[in-house]
């Protein structure tokens, strides 16, 4: 093979490579803002809200997808303890009812390197039953894949009295 004849394929291989590359999401850090609606705050009594936001793939996502939500939020919960340190907490009340931010420059986002969805559980007032993944009201799970949301989008996470959802608009994912 001439040395220019390398040289090209070698290029070509360097740039199919690049592509390929391009087309792919990847895992993203973004900041996610969580509010409380106005079913939580429009009452007399505003309840106290503790909201758990965490990073998994894989086998730990699979896990943490199917957990229960009532033993996590159990005092004293071993599921919750051994999510401590990979968890950022927020808690709302009377008197703390203001949005709250996690930002995507946050170093707990270098501890969920490499991690692919994004959970958010919260500790809302009154029964609910135990369901798998966003089938439980106090649960949602968002994909950080990078192709399915825009280029600095913020997360909107919304907690009212009956379930925890985005508000956000997701792109849809690409066949």
């Amino acid at each position: 093979m001439r040395l220019g004849n390398w040289i090209l394929t070698l290029a070509m291989v360097v740039v199919s490579g690049l592509m390929v590359g391009c087309g792919s999401g990847g895992p993203g850090k973004y900041d996610v803002n969580v509010a409380l609606d106005q079913s939580v705050t429009g009452g007399v009594v505003v309840p106290s809200i503790a909201v758990n936001i965490t990073a998994a793939s894989g086998p730990e996502a699979q896990r943490l997808s199917g957990m229960s939500m009532t033993k996590y939020w159990q005092p004293d919960s071993a599921e919750r303890k051994e999510l401590a340190g990979k968890t950022k907490e927020f808690t709302f009340g009377p008197g703390k009812i203001g949005e709250q931010r996690l930002l995507k420059n946050d170093p707990i986002w270098d501890m969920w390197k490499g991690a692919d969805t994004l959970f958010i559980f919260a500790n809302l007032p009154g029964g609910h039953n135990d369901a798998g993944g966003n089938m439980d009201n106090r649960r949602v799970e968002l994909t950080l894949d990078k192709s399915r949301w825009e280029t600095g989008q913020v997360l909107q996470i919304l907690v009212a009295r009956s379930k925890v959802s985005c508000l956000s608009q997701m792109k849809p994912e690409k066949k």
